[in-house]
């Protein structure tokens, strides 16, 4: 790894894999804008780990998940970046939030405006213990009506009721239950 970051000026600093060396002159104001330019990276990184490995898996296949897993704390971390990457696409992000804030909206995974809008609400707060209540409150009272969109492992009929059932990411089945009457009202063929 070469440790090539251009941040600021970059005849200003020379970043080492562990430090930085200032080597140009740079004026206080370019100093600040540079600190903040690594602050703005610092809150994004984990989402842009969690797109490399997302895309590294679509092109590379699990192989990516075994190079770079033992380059973390935990072994579940690659994977929950991912996860939380996945889950709050591209176009429901806010620049310079915390991955907390991200993790907080990512079960809202269908409805990636209503995550962009709660993130930009929270981003102007500045209130993350705000964000999760919003979310808590969205999960609990799901909008009605009640459309499933996807797929699922099993159906399961029984007695008028529909049973669907999918496992979650971390394989717990997440089951959902749905009451059908079915009348017939007329029994003419399809010809006519």
């Amino acid at each position: 790894m070469s440790g090539a970051l251009t941040v600021g000026e970059a005849s200003h600093y020379r970043f080492s894999p562990v430090g930085v060396e200032i080597i140009g002159k740079p004026t206080i104001s370019e100093h600040i804008e540079a600190i903040q330019q690594l602050q703005y990276y610092d809150k994004m990184m984990p989402l842009w780990i969690g797109d490399m490995i997302n895309q590294g898996l679509e092109r590379f296949g699990p192989v990516i998940l075994q190079a770079v897993g033992d380059r973390f704390e935990h072994p579940q971390t690659p994977i929950n970046r991912a996860s939380i990457a996945r889950r709050v696409t591209e176009k429901a992000r806010v620049p310079g939030l915390p991955i907390s804030y991200y993790e907080a909206v990512a079960v809202l995974h269908d409805t990636p405006k209503t995550q962009k809008d709660l993130l930009e609400k929270a981003a102007q707060k500045r209130d993350r213990q705000w964000l999760r209540a919003a979310v808590r409150k969205l999960v609990k009272k799901p909008p009605l009506p009640f459309i499933y969109k996807g797929t699922c492992d099993a159906i399961i009929a029984q007695g008028g009721e529909i049973i669907l059932e999918r496992l979650t990411e971390n394989g717990t089945p997440l089951t959902g239950r749905v009451k059908v009457t079915i009348r017939a009202t007329s029994q003419e063929s399809p010809d006519g």
